[in-house]
């Protein structure tokens, strides 16, 4: 009974962290074609060859995704902080 259960708790942590890397996957597939499409408009392949053999790595679209996760993740923490200090403020200036 308790394998099943650390059997099971294994299975859904393994299912959410995979459900967690292809959102990632995903939003760099999404960057990736996004850039593919610029590139050949603007002829950037013609200069940087490599990056259009690039930008069809899987590895290097998972990189772009957990790129734009991170970045994302930043403007996150960002807003909560200024909205923090705004609270902060606006505290001081009732009670202070």
């Amino acid at each position: 009974m308790v394998i099943k259960a650390m059997t099971h708790e294994g299975l859904e942590g393994l299912i959410t962290s995979f459900k967690k890397g292809m959102r990632i996957f995903k939003r760099g597939l999404k960057k990736a074609v996004a850039m593919l499409e610029k590139g050949e408009e603007k002829g950037v392949f013609v200069w940087a060859p490599s990056l259009k053999k690039w930008l069809k790595d899987p590895d290097y679209i998972s990189w772009l995704g957990t790129n734009l996760f991170f970045q994302t993740l930043g403007k996150f923490n960002q807003n909560a902080s200024r909205k923090e200090k705004l609270y902060q403020k606006s505290n001081k200036n009732k009670y202070g």
